[in-house]
């Protein structure tokens, strides 16, 4: 049985995913410093052991408002070709390990969506999977590096080259869960 793992997170009521190979830390809501000029899905900068890395708030790609930021709201630090991102999102379910038989790769699905690279089919609900490297756009990765040229030093895709890419998902040491059971015909069908 072939399996792939998953941080599966939650916004405004709705789950998403991430691959597990992307992520690198899970972190509670820190202050985020503003980056004038930013794209407007960027909320700003973090500091990570001395790192700056730039928060998205991918609610922007889904139309969602943005409530004020909460001491309880988490950031998933994950990495990208280009730079480390993290994504500002309300709550982390947990690791899961899920089927690919559940795992839905379909052109219609992520059309006009952006980052959306897939789903994957429960019970009871679809959990739309996250590309984190189509979170941002050609055009905003561009006006974030100038912005971040001008305001914050260089850009963290800079820094890595120095640094090195980084390890596995350091803080993610949570056991995967197996995903309950496969979806049922009823949903198929939908």
């Amino acid at each position: 049985m072939d399996t792939q793992h998953y941080v599966i997170f939650e916004i405004h009521h709705q789950r998403f995913a991430l691959p597990l190979n992307r992520v690198r830390r899970i972190a509670r809501s820190v202050s985020i410093t503003p980056l004038p000029n930013a794209p407007e899905s960027v909320l700003g900068l973090i500091n990570v052991q001395g790192s700056v890395i730039p928060v998205v708030d991918i609610r922007k790609k889904f139309n969602l408002s943005r409530p004020e930021i909460r001491l309880d709201d988490h950031l998933i630090i994950g990495s990208t070709s280009r730079r480390m991102l993290a994504l500002m999102v309300d709550s982390v379910h947990d690791i899961f390990e899920i089927e690919s038989s559940r795992i839905i790769q379909d052109p219609n699905l992520s059309s006009g969506r952006g980052s959306v690279d897939g789903a994957i089919i429960t019970d009871d609900n679809i959990i739309l999977i996250q590309d984190l490297e189509k979170v941002l756009s050609a055009d905003e990765n561009r006006a974030l590096d100038h912005s971040m040229k001008d305001g914050a030093g260089r850009p963290e895709s800079e820094e890595k080259e120095e640094k090195g890419s980084g390890g596995p998902a350091e803080a993610v040491k949570h056991t995967p869960k197996k995903a309950v059971k496969p979806a049922s015909p009823r949903s198929k069908q939908k």
